[in-house]
């Protein structure tokens, strides 16, 4: 069982490389031998192999500031994004008006805030889910209440 946790994460940094190639679209790439403490900004996509301890903030309003945090990356801080996908470990805060997804392996000790969340099993969260404005503009709370 365990290989068909690692497939499907191998398979989506795949399929978002193809989709996102940081190194082909001009996006950041933080890697595996990095340390940065501080704050990262881009208007581009983000690739995080190494280790943010601060802020790291991807997002221009028109869904390109994607943040894909890889198995061996890791977050200690604030996460921000048009669309967040989560494979490695997260604690502090993740922001997006788009989808978060939390791939099989993520480990996420973080307070949530999403337009769209995808949980796939094996993902480990805890901390508050609380979804924000909808594309019509009311929040989803007050959808389900209609």
């Amino acid at each position: 069982m365990r290989r068909c946790v690692v497939d499907w994460n191998r398979r989506f940094e795949q399929c978002f490389a193809g989709a996102n190639d940081a190194s082909t679209h001009g996006g950041t790439q933080i890697g595996a031998g990095a340390h940065i403490i501080g704050e990262v900004y881009s208007n581009e996509s983000v690739e995080l192999r190494g280790h943010i301890t601060g802020r790291l903030v991807s997002s221009n309003g028109q869904k390109s500031g994607t943040v894909l945090v890889y198995l061996q990356g890791k977050l200690e801080g604030q996460l921000e994004g048009d669309a967040v996908t989560i494979l490695g470990q997260v604690q502090g805060t993740v922001k997006s008006v788009g989808v978060v997804q939390l791939g099989t392996d993520a480990r996420v000790q973080a307070d949530l805030g999403y337009g769209d969340l995808c949980i796939h099993p094996g993902a480990v969260v805890k901390g508050t889910l609380c979804p924000t404005m909808t594309p019509t503009g009311l929040a989803a709370t007050h959808l389900a209440q209609a």
